[in-house]
């Protein structure tokens, strides 16, 4: 039920450039909504680095060594190369932490001239791989950010809601065995007085939710047997059998049941620019090998078909879930 991480590299550098441009056309298409400074955000939308860095001017110097200045210019340059965690953590940490990977890499950089790595012949022939990704992956980031803009992504965004207007949530637990006399036994327990939360860390075979919590989610989110049982239940109440699922069998409690609300798309697009990066990454790999005339052979040398008409990646659909973009009315 949650979405998947990203799948490629250049995939990750090319949303970096996304986000850039749609903070770009944000804040000229509206110089006071949630984009115009950081500052005005809501509490519980985390401003990304990407942002923090766009909202300050270039020249700013940020670090020092050795008299020589690191500046915020420096810092966004460096982060299509920075790990994700970094790029989409709250910008507060990830500065720091990207100052620090930035840091680090000066003080290599210059005890690697100093030891004459850049001669070595091995460095040379690596330099020249390098050349070739970086090449590659500039060229798809800037194919990626000509297809996609903050018009583009609003008119896609807007398409979602008017088909999807609202969404019934509720907020759930569960306790997933693997055999129905498990589950019953479960339910048993729970009739005896057992806290739901610690007889699913004690019992669940699901580990990944602390306490067998499931978070909000709608209908289309779940297997139809698990939807089903979890929106007949009354906020409070689990479920009086259990529901067998793809993966085992439910015990179901309902924390809570809520409706979603339209909002802006500068408020909240959630993973649509995400999810079009990589849509507009797989169309440029398309139209290359539709463009091409690509001959493939076996490890032995003797020719074969090439088995695919689309390239290697394929990304998720670019549909975002209801809890990403729509906000929660109590």
């Amino acid at each position: 039920m949650r979405l998947s991480s990203l799948k490629r590299p250049a995939a990750a550098a090319a949303i970096v450039t996304v986000l850039a441009v749609m903070i770009t056309a944000a804040r000229a298409q509206s110089p006071t909504g949630p984009f115009a400074n950081p500052t005005a955000r809501k509490a519980d939308q985390p401003v990304l680095l990407a942002e923090q860095l766009a909202a300050r001017r270039g020249d700013i110097v940020v670090a020092r060594i050795d008299g020589q200045p690191i500046l915020v210019a420096d810092l966004i340059r460096a982060l299509p190369t920075l790990p994700m965690d970094i790029q989409y953590a709250p910008a507060p940490q990830a500065f720091a932490r990207a100052l620090d990977v930035l840091i680090e890499r000066h003080l290599l950089i210059t005890a690697a001239v100093a030891a004459g790595t850049p001669d070595d012949p091995e460095v040379a022939r690596l330099r020249s791989l390098a050349e070739q990704q970086i090449v590659t992956e500039t060229y798809l980031q800037r194919e990626v950010a000509r297809r996609i803009n903050f018009q583009v992504m609003r008119d896609r965004y807007e398409a979602f809601l008017r088909a999807h207007p609202y969404a019934e949530l509720v907020h759930a637990r569960h306790i997933e065995t693997a055999t129905r006399e498990q589950a019953e036994a479960a339910l048993s327990a729970l009739r005896a007085g057992a806290d739901f939360g610690a007889l699913a860390d004690r019992v669940s075979i699901d580990h990944v939710q602390p306490h067998g919590d499931l978070g909000l989610f709608s209908r289309d989110d779940v297997e139809p047997a698990i939807a089903d049982a979890a929106f007949a239940l009354a906020p409070g109440h689990y479920s009086d059998e259990p529901v067998k699922g793809r993966t085992g069998y439910h015990i179901l409690l309902v924390e809570s049941r809520r409706t979603s609300r339209r909002i802006p798309f500068e408020e909240g697009s959630g993973s649509l620019p995400l999810d079009m990066a990589q849509e507009a990454e797989t169309d440029v790999l398309t139209e290359l090998r539709r463009e091409a005339r690509i001959e493939r052979f076996a490890i032995d040398g003797t020719p074969e078909p090439d088995p695919q008409s689309q390239p290697a990646f394929v990304p998720i659909p670019a549909i975002p879930r209801y809890v990403d973009i729509l906000s929660l009315a109590h």
